[in-house]
């Protein structure tokens, strides 16, 4: 499944493979691409977290709180917030 996404002046694409999903976005300017890889608890079949990794270089495991995104790194809160919409563009519920 691919999905274009046009917001402001980036374009996104979220590519579904059997694990984890590849990203390309561009934010502030910058290029980025990575991968998000859904990291489960207690068997659940949906991610408590989110293992994400931006131009090669661990960005951090992103969570979903109070309507939040939030990031285990020290990382620009914009950004984060970002790659949150992008992991909601998943289709997983949170847990």
């Amino acid at each position: 499944m691919i999905l274009y996404i046009f917001k402001y002046y980036t374009t996104t694409q979220i590519i579904m493979t059997a694990t984890w999903y590849s990203i390309a976005f561009d934010y502030e300017g910058v290029h980025y691409d990575g991968r998000l890889t859904p990291e489960t608890k207690n068997d659940h079949k949906n991610p408590s977290s989110w293992h994400v990794v931006l131009n090669e270089v661990f960005f951090g495991y992103l969570h979903k709180d109070s309507g939040n995104w939030h990031v285990s790194e020290q990382r620009p809160s914009g950004l984060v917030q970002e790659v949150g919409k992008l992991i909601e563009l998943t289709g997983y519920q949170f847990n």
